[in-house]
């Protein structure tokens, strides 16, 4: 899913905000949801 400029700037914004902890689940989240993306992508193109 892409993030418009201004849904990106707002993610930006939050995250500027939180704690050092919750920025870090933040991003695995974040990393954990791409890896899967691109896993599913190779698996697609290899098809």
């Amino acid at each position: 899913m892409k993030l418009s400029e201004e849904e990106e700037q707002q993610l930006r914004n939050e995250m500027s905000e939180m704690q050092t902890k919750e920025k870090e689940q933040v991003l695995e989240l974040i990393i954990s949801y791409e890896k899967k993306v691109l896993e599913k992508g190779l698996k697609e193109g290899l098809q």
